[in-house]
């Protein structure tokens, strides 16, 4: 059974409007190659997978778990080793398989949001999405220095208690 088309005089809200979607659409797609092309640093969890990447060959990391409590799946890591045997060992080569991934994901997720959610739920998980990236703490500056060596350039300095002095 299908559902009956809205009145004619019952008109959809801006917000939720496809217009509206895509331009949130594009702008976090702007925001996400920005992200990219600032070369920001890794995350913690970042560092300790690059760790793996650069420490271990595409055997190793196919058939042996991972170090530093990390997990990730095989066909990402080979690609992963794969780009930075290409590219080279900088952050950008690490990340940009990641780049194309967080953009498909940005437009497939308009679709599944419009047919799952109802109303202004899609405008909501669609800003959502695109807000993600920019939502974490500080990150950790690191460098890869020995195997078992994580040397920080820059820590964030701690709140005191009591609201600080």
């Amino acid at each position: 059974m299908k559902a009956e088309a809205p009145p004619a005089n019952v008109r959809t809200p801006v917000l939720c409007r496809p217009a509206f979607l895509w331009t949130l659409v594009g702008l976090g797609a702007a925001l996400r190659i920005f992200q990219y092309a600032s070369d920001t640093s890794f995350w913690f969890d970042e560092l300790s997978l690059v760790r793996n990447l650069v420490h271990r060959s595409a055997a190793q990391l196919a058939t042996e778990p991972l170090r530093y409590d990390q997990v990730a799946p095989v066909g990402f890591l080979v690609a992963e080793k794969g780009i930075s045997r290409v590219l080279g060992e900088s952050d950008l080569a690490f990340r940009f398989l990641l780049l194309p991934i967080g953009l498909a994901a940005l437009v497939l997720f308009v679709p599944l949001a419009r047919r799952v959610l109802d109303g202004y739920a899609v405008p909501f998980a669609v800003a959502a999405l695109l807000c993600v990236l920019f939502i974490k703490e500080v990150p950790l500056r690191t460098t890869i220095q020995r195997e078992d060596e994580v040397v920080p350039e820059r820590i964030p300095e701690p709140l005191t208690e009591g609201g600080g002095r």
